[in-house]
């Protein structure tokens, strides 16, 4: 920029006309010398204040970053002047670059917890020159908006490492690194480094924890004897379980258990607790058995928390042969006999 600078405004006051006037290319400014010179310098300030204004308000389209620094420039007094009368020091603008790789570590401590373990390093660089930029502290804006810091090495090396806890759900942590703008001065010359910032994000899938079922009979008794059928009473104890051997206590209705009898398949009476029990004392199995008979009891656990893994148990009740083909056939016989003389 030719012109003035406002170390030579406030500097010339007494030889006005020799040192301030020639450099000066606006030929307005010659009709104010006849005035005072208080005056002369405010019409000078004006005029320069309103230069500096105009060309940037021109630049802010074509390029924002020059509009910036004549504004800058403007503010700081440098106004237009001589090349040799800086008010203050040349600036010469680098750009700081991060170059960075992040990696970690989700580990399930329980069903329902888990720990991640984040770990950030990279290097801190000038961009124009490749220049490692030593002691300079890096940023790195935590998912809970905390923000921890480290200082480059004598190389522009930094590493982060974070541990944080979590449930098992499903997660989406965003992270930020960033670095500040600074000034190195130097004899002849200001160095401003801009900040660097990059954002990443960590995606956590929901841990499903698988779940069993231990299941056992506590109670199996004919509580009426008949023919063809008698009734009994069952009673079911069970326990769900975690993989890592936690009890669960289920939701009542979470759990399905059915009992299979002669007749059909029936719901049972639940009772829920870390040790949970099932009961019906309506089920008929048949009185006289030729050979052995199974019957199968089902446990069907449906947990609301998606991150539990359904379940299921078969328990088995085996009801023993209790009379002989050959005896069986004699009491058949006695049986139609004793019909066929009561008929008579």
């Amino acid at each position: 920029m030719a012109g003035i600078g406002w170390k030579e405004v406030y500097g010339f006051y007494v030889n006005l006309l020799d040192a301030f006037i020639k450099p000066l290319k606006d030929s307005w400014l010659w009709f104010t010398l006849g005035q005072n010179h208080i005056y002369i310098i405010k019409q000078v300030y004006d005029y320069i204040y309103n230069s500096y204004t105009k060309s940037a308000e021109e630049w802010e389209e074509k390029d924002p970053e020059i509009a910036y620094w004549l504004r800058w420039d403007r503010d700081n007094m440098v106004l237009e002047g001589d090349e040799n009368a800086y008010v203050v020091k040349p600036i010469v603008v680098y750009h700081q670059r991060m170059q960075y790789k992040y990696d970690y570590k989700d580990e399930r401590v329980s069903w329902d917890r888990r720990v991640v373990t984040v770990t950030v390093e990279g290097i801190l660089t000038v961009l124009e020159t490749g220049e490692p930029l030593a002691n300079r502290p890096v940023y790195l804006v935590l998912p809970t908006n905390d923000v921890i810091s480290t200082n480059t090495d004598s190389n522009g090396m930094f590493k982060f490492t974070w541990v944080e806890e979590y449930d098992c759900y499903e997660h989406v942590l965003e992270f930020k690194l960033y670095t500040e703008t600074f000034e190195e001065e130097a004899e002849d010359k200001v160095k401003v480094y801009e900040g660097d910032e990059a954002d990443f994000t960590i995606k956590l899938p929901m841990l499903k924890t698988r779940t069993f079922i231990e299941a056992w009979v506590d109670r199996f008794e004919m509580t009426k004897l008949g023919l063809p059928l008698s009734k009994y009473e069952l009673t079911v104890g069970f326990r769900v379980l975690t993989e890592e051997g936690k009890v669960l206590t289920p939701d009542p209705k979470e759990v399905e258990i059915k009992a299979q009898d002669h007749t059909g398949t029936w719901d049972m009476e639940l009772e829920v607790n870390e040790v949970c029990k099932a009961t019906n004392d309506q089920l008929q199995y048949p009185t006289i058995r030729a050979s052995n008979l199974k019957y199968k009891v089902t446990i069907e656990y449906e947990p609301k928390d998606p991150r539990l893994a359904r379940s299921s148990e078969t328990l088995v009740i085996e009801l023993k042969e209790n009379i002989s083909d050959a005896t069986l056939v004699v009491l058949l016989a006695l049986l139609i006999l004793l019909g066929m003389l009561t008929g008579v």
